[in-house]
């Protein structure tokens, strides 16, 4: 057992490492969007949960089906979207209006809360955010996908694509926790252009 920065790591194999909490998943409506919300449990601190939804994007990737991401943007350029081009300014470090791919960040809190917009071409609007909250030991990572469908041919292509969503969703968030559980070193400290890691 480590303790770094005031972030106590247990071992991955100690505490059986990551809980998909199926019991915390929901789909359905809320007005006129369409929520997806599903929660993951981590043996980290919340600084430490965070670390891997700090670097998402990018060169990084995406944690889960990477050629669906690319997959996803090479379809976005053929309609007329800009495409997946990785653009961010730094792997550890997010600023507000910066674009990872083809989603832009338009709310960021370190350690806590990412919001990104969807900036592909889309029959409606979408929204993904990460949420962390936790303790010493132990955090809860949120992923929420939001979408305002436009139209029928919006709900149209949320349900047929659900499938795929689900399936990518989950791997996505299960392959967070295990990232997040498996980091070792100092956690990651957030500045405003050079990040770098607590001592």
């Amino acid at each position: 057992m480590s303790e770094h920065g005031g972030c106590e790591a247990k071992p991955y194999a100690e505490l059986g490492g990551v809980s998909l909490n199926r019991s915390g998943h929901t789909s359905g409506l809320a007005g006129n969007l369409i929520v997806d919300s599903r929660s993951i449990t981590v043996t980290v601190c919340q600084e430490r949960a965070f670390e891997p939804i700090q670097r998402i994007g990018g060169a990084n990737g995406w944690y889960y089906g990477n050629w669906l991401w690319r997959l996803r943007g090479l379809i976005d350029m053929a309609v007329g979207g800009p495409g997946m081009r990785p653009s961010r300014l730094h792997r550890d470090n997010l600023h507000i209006g910066d674009r990872i791919d083809f989603w832009k960040v338009i709310k960021y809190e370190p350690h806590r809360l990412l919001r990104l917009e969807a900036l592909m071409k889309l029959p409606g609007r979408a929204w993904l955010e990460f949420e962390v909250a936790g303790e010493r030991n132990a955090s809860t990572i949120r992923q929420t996908a939001v979408f305002d469908p436009k139209g029928l041919f919006g709900l149209l292509y949320w349900y047929v694509f659900l499938p795929v969503h689900k399936r990518v969703f989950d791997g996505m968030l299960a392959a967070i926790g295990r990232a997040a559980t498996d980091l070792e070193g100092p956690v990651l400290k957030a500045g405003p252009d050079n990040p770098q890691r607590e001592t």
